[in-house]
Formats: structure tokens, C-alpha cells, sequence
């Protein structure tokens, strides 16, 4: 009797299936104390969660928790991320609702991070599983305060007044025999944030060269940029602030020796600045001055030019139960030349349509009357296909859209990693 070696794979792999035991959903509880949706993205480990907090069930439909737990972050002055943290009640906890905040220095590894946000999240929690059965078995401790700590309330001396800087250089590179690419580019940033002000200095670098070789002849083409740009803004209550934005820089790609721009700017927000990591609706309108110094002639004939301007722009951003949305529109009108102007408008938005029906879609469109740095040479056919230079074109886009659906059991408390993690986290393969 012969047996072929794929014939005997395929049996062996049956054998496997009918072999193993019928998988059933594990449940820390009997009956479990509160359903948890949990609406984090990508900034949560979700399977180190589930593995931390394993006395709530986590569910993957938000219709069928108990409570909703929303996740948002924002940037800190010191170059950290805020977890905003809030717990919605649903079902029988409708009504209620606690908001937590999680602050990771810029310092924190992941596994720091990840660590105080389960802290927080079971702090958070308390209150809705008092109301369990699970109230029994519960116990609350806190840690005794840090011998080298400062006492609540205390004023802590800061040698740098707040200023926090953050360097950085990078570089890659690859190719064959024929081909031969480099990218370097570096940055420094300074940023100084309190209640009142916001500093922000950046300086950034761009060097890109590629060589290739043909018929043993080889050709160069090298595309640079740099940039310094600043920001300082100065509070004016929970809806008000103005400010003022340079930048300056140049660019081959966009045929600037040198560019200038000096714009003051005042924003108005509908929702108070303290609700910004769930909702925010601003209006800002600047006005100020742009110069530029050409590499080449523009189609202008100029080498040189100086122009008055003007921008408005409208931006949207809500996080919540539901899901997310971002919109922008914004335009830019030169004051002395008003047929030179741009706009544009974005859109970013996941919806939760139903139960584990979701549709996400983003997308930009601008119109462009404005380049007036274009050179009068134009480019070379290699330029073009390399992208060395900007081209003249009246408009451009982007739109991106999805469509995911989830079903089946709603429960997801399990973690196996065998052979690769499946939720949260990240996993690096060699």
C-alpha cells in the first residue's frame, strides 16, 4: 500500500482537528462582575490588559458592555503623552460616568506606560464593581508615599523653567548594484508649555541622494530641505488665544534659496480648551507677510518676492462612543495679489455603524492658484519620474476609505501567544 506524503499530511491534520478538544469561552467569573468595552486604538496593549485585569469580561461589541471605557491621548509640555481616560456607564450603570487622567513621561518605556495606564484603568473601575457581587472579595490598598517624594501641593523647583529639548539624527540607505539610495535627517526641537504660554521651537534637515548607474555611467541627484519653525501662543481664558508662527527654510524641490513667513493668528474655540482630548471645534485667522529668495528665475521672472497674506481655518475633532472625526478647511489669499490663493479641506472619520460593523474613510482635496516659486526652466524628464521637482498642477487629493466587519463570540478575555501574538502590542520577526 502506498501513501503519498501530501496524502499523509492532510490526514495527520485532520487527526489533529477531530483530536482537539472543543475550545470554550473562559470566563474569570461565574457570573462575571461588568461587561468592558474597551475603545483604544492602537495606543493600548490589549492583550497585557486582558491579562492584568482579569475579573471583568471584555467584550468586543460596545451595544454589550456595561460600561464603556474610552481611551484618548494628548502630547504633554514635557514631551509625554496624557491618557484621558473615560468610563461611561451603559445598561445598568446608565447615567453614570468617571473621567480618570494617566501622564507618561518621555522617558517611559512601553512596558512603564502600559503598566500605569492597567493601574488607572482599575482604579477607574472600582466604583462599577461595587456594585457586583464582587464587592465580597474586594480590597483597596494604597502604596506608602515615597520617602524621596515631595508632599502633595508642594511647590517643586524646576531648573529648566519648563523648557524641554529633544534632538534627533537618522539616516538609511539601500541599493544594488545599479541603484544606490541615502536619507539622512535630523532635528531639534524646544518647546517650553505652561497654563498660560506655548513655546515651540523646531529646526529639521532633509538629505536625499540617489545614484544610478547605466552603461557604467552614473548619475546624481541630490534633493534637500531645511526648516525652522515657531510657535508662541499666550492664553486668553478657556475658549480664547493668540500667537504668533514664523517659519523659515529652503528647498530645492520647491526652488526657495529662502523663504520667511511672520503671521500672527488669534483662535477662538466653541468647546472650552480642557474638553480638547474629546472634542474640539477652533476658528483661527491669521494675517502676516511671506518672502522668498529663488534658486532659479520663476515663471514670475523673479529671483526675489514679498507678499502680504491672510489664512482661515476650520477644524473639527470629536472622539466618542461612537467613534471619531476630524475635519479641516483652510485658506490662503495674498493680500496684494488676490487671484494667488489656495484651499483645502480634510476629512478622517471611523464610525461604529453596528455592533462590529465599522467604516472608516479619510481624504484631503486642495486647490492650488499659488506657486508662485515654480521655475521659469520647468524640469527635465528625469526630474519628473524622480520627483525632484514641484510641478505646476492646479490641484491634488487623497482619499482613502474601509470597510471591517466583526462577528461572532463577543467575548475576548483570552490570551494565547503561541506562534505570534493576535491583539495589542507589538511583535517583531527576524
Amino acid at each position: 500500500m502506498k501513501c503519498s506524503t501530501r496524502t499523509f499530511s492532510c490526514l495527520a491534520a485532520l487527526a489533529l482537528c477531530f483530536a482537539a478538544p472543543p475550545i470554550r469561552a473562559q470566563r474569570p467569573e461565574a457570573p462575571p462582575g461588568i461587561a468592558v468595552f474597551l475603545d483604544c486604538g492602537f495606543m493600548c496593549d490589549e492583550e497585557f490588559i486582558h491579562t492584568e485585569i482579569t475579573y471583568v469580561d471584555w467584550v468586543r461589541d460596545r451595544t454589550a458592555a456595561s460600561v464603556h471605557l474610552l481611551v484618548t491621548t494628548e502630547g504633554t509640555g514635557g514631551g509625554g503623552t496624557q491618557f484621558t481616560l473615560a468610563f461611561l456607564g451603559q445598561q445598568r450603570f446608565a447615567g453614570r460616568g468617571d473621567t480618570l487622567h494617566y501622564a507618561a513621561g518621555p522617558t517611559a518605556t512601553s512596558d512603564e506606560t502600559r503598566r500605569g495606564l492597567v493601574r488607572v484603568m482599575k482604579v477607574g473601575l472600582v466604583p462599577y464593581l461595587a456594585r457586583t457581587t464582587l464587592l465580597e472579595r474586594m480590597d483597596v490598598s494604597v502604596s506608602p508615599r515615597d520617602s524621596g517624594a515631595a508632599p502633595a501641593g508642594a511647590v517643586i523647583h524646576d531648573p529648566w523653567n519648563f523648557w524641554v529639548f529633544t534632538t534627533s539624527l537618522n539616516g538609511n540607505g539601500n541599493g544594488d548594484r545599479n541603484n544606490v539610495f541615502t536619507n539622512l535627517n535630523g532635528s531639534l526641537n524646544a518647546r517650553r508649555t505652561t497654563d498660560q504660554w506655548k513655546i515651540s521651537l523646531n529646526l529639521r534637515e532633509n538629505y536625499n541622494q540617489s545614484d544610478f548607474t547605466i552603461d557604467s555611467a552614473t548619475s546624481t541627484f541630490i534633493r534637500r530641505s531645511y526648516s525652522l519653525d515657531q510657535l508662541a501662543v499666550r492664553s486668553f481664558g478657556p475658549r480664547w488665544s493668540a500667537g504668533v508662527t514664523s517659519s523659515l527654510g529652503s528647498s530645492t524641490f520647491e526652488n526657495k534659496k529662502f523663504s520667511i513667513r511672520v503671521a500672527p493668528a488669534v483662535e477662538y474655540d466653541i468647546f472650552p480648551y480642557a474638553e480638547s482630548t474629546r472634542r474640539m471645534l477652533t476658528l483661527q485667522y491669521a494675517v502676516g507677510v511671506e518672502s522668498f529668495r529663488y534658486l532659479e528665475e520663476s515663471i514670475y521672472d523673479k529671483l526675489a518676492d514679498t507678499h502680504p497674506l491672510h489664512t482661515l481655518s476650520l477644524n473639527l475633532s470629536q472622539n466618542q462612543p461612537w467613534g471619531n472625526v476630524n475635519l479641516g478647511v483652510n485658506g490662503s489669499q495674498y493680500l496684494d495679489a488676490t487671484n494667488l490663493n489656495s484651499a483645502g479641506v480634510f476629512l478622517g472619520t471611523n464610525v461604529r455603524v453596528y455592533k462590529g460593523l465599522n467604516v472608516s474613510l479619510s481624504g484631503n482635496y486642495s486647490a492650488i492658484r499659488n506657486q508662485i516659486f515654480l521655475p521659469r526652466s520647468g524640469a527635465t524628464e528625469q526630474e519628473i519620474l524622480l520627483q525632484q521637482r514641484q510641478l505646476a498642477t492646479s490641484y491634488s487629493y487623497f482619499v482613502f476609505f474601509g470597510i471591517n466587519y466583526t462577528f461572532g463570540s463577543l467575548l475576548n478575555n483570552i490570551v494565547n501567544p503561541r506562534f505570534g501574538r493576535d491583539g495589542g502590542g507589538m511583535m517583531f520577526f527576524f
